[in-house]
């Protein structure tokens, strides 16, 4: 077989096993029917429509987010030898 007939057969796997996977997932796929089902929440709070506070907490959640890891991947680097901050008095 040639080259190009192996990559055919291996493109046609993986497209039939993404697809299964998909069909797997939506058949067992949880079904509820409760009245929050389709309601915005963050971090456990129920949200009214137009709320300006969703907006804020959700911003404020994924500043904090990126904070974090911005301070794990410096610290990562730091461990590295890397200068990170050299203006900041550091060992």
């Amino acid at each position: 077989m040639s080259m190009s007939w192996l990559l055919l057969i291996h493109f046609m796997f993986v497209v039939v096993l993404v697809i299964a996977v998909l069909l797997v997932s939506y058949l067992l796929r949880q079904r509820l029917s409760e009245p929050t089902t389709g309601e915005r929440y963050e971090g456990r709070i129920v949200f009214r429509e137009g709320s300006a506070c969703a907006f804020l907490l959700s911003v404020t959640t994924r500043s904090l987010d990126l904070e974090a890891i911005s301070l794990f991947a410096s610290g990562a680097v730091r461990d590295l030898g890397w200068p990170v901050m050299p203006w900041f008095c550091c060992s």
